[in-house]
């Protein structure tokens, strides 16, 4: 039903739909499910597996090294669509983030709006 009435309701809304890195099971519900899906929207689902060169991502930190280091790689498909610095560089975009608790922790007050009744 969630289908229908995005498919009937909202047909335009969508650009396109990236699964990134989906497990297996996910590819084989899409192949039963897709012939009942709208061709036009079906269009749009994209799967996609990427992963970063090795050497790219600190599996310690999450911190991300310098692009330039993959350079020789295949470019990520992402880079289609999405500008290279509004993408994650583990999956081919240049935007690197690294999350720290404490300094998000420390910002949250500052950008969620405090209720007016207190």
């Amino acid at each position: 039903s969630a289908v229908h009435v995005l498919m009937n309701h909202y047909p335009e809304r969508l650009g396109v739909a990236y699964v990134v890195n989906a497990p297996w099971l996910f590819g084989t519900l899409w192949s039963i499910v897709s012939p009942f899906v709208d061709p036009v929207t079906r269009a749009k689902i994209r799967f996609v597996n990427y992963r970063a060169p090795a050497g790219l991502v600190s599996s310690d930190t999450a911190s991300v090294k310098s692009a330039a280091t993959s350079a020789a790689t295949a470019p990520s498909p992402l880079l289609d669509t999405v500008h290279p610095s509004m993408l994650l560089a583990e999956y081919g975009g240049d935007f690197r983030f690294a999350y720290d608790h404490d300094q998000c922790w420390e910002d949250a007050p500052k950008t969620v709006p405090t209720s007016a009744a207190g």
